[in-house]
């Protein structure tokens, strides 16, 4: 805050409450829905392909841009998706200059079941990500959703 004295003249005082700030960022992101094939809500099989892109600002690092293409298959008893991504910042591919080490590259697959009259969704999920030094990192995930 700013403290006025009579004289005219300005003082500025910081106070701070911590002897560290905290790192913060903000996403800002759009995407839109590409819809393929038949189009009522009742279709017994669905194609989207999905387009994303967002722009993250870090307090403490670079700021990022993300871009993303996912596409989705579903019917009455499975669904699959496949995506794909790339994580751009300034001065990614640069060692000594970079503040990240996940470097740029990203894709994914999932397959989800429908099993029994309740429908209960079984998935498996696999996603890379490119990385230095590392090289890439692998993740798989299962999921169960009990109706």
């Amino acid at each position: 805050y700013q403290v006025s004295y009579g004289t005219g003249g300005d003082a500025t005082l910081e106070q701070r409450t911590a002897q560290f700030e905290m790192p913060s960022l903000l996403d800002i992101g759009m995407s839109y829905d590409f819809l393929f094939g038949d189009k009522a809500e009742d279709a017994k099989i669905k194609n989207k392909l999905t387009l994303a892109a967002t722009f993250t600002a870090n307090s403490f690092s670079n700021d990022q841009y993300k871009i993303g293409l996912n596409y989705g298959f579903s019917s009455p008893k499975a669904a699959f998706h496949i995506a794909a991504g790339y994580v751009m910042e300034k001065s990614i591919f640069k060692k000594d200059e970079r503040t990240n080490a996940l470097t740029g590259l990203t894709a994914g697959a999932s397959v989800d079941v429908l099993l029994g009259k309740k429908k209960t969704a079984l998935g498996i999920e696999y996603a890379m990500r490119l990385s230095n030094p590392l090289g890439v990192m692998h993740t798989f995930g299962a999921t169960i959703s009990l109706k």
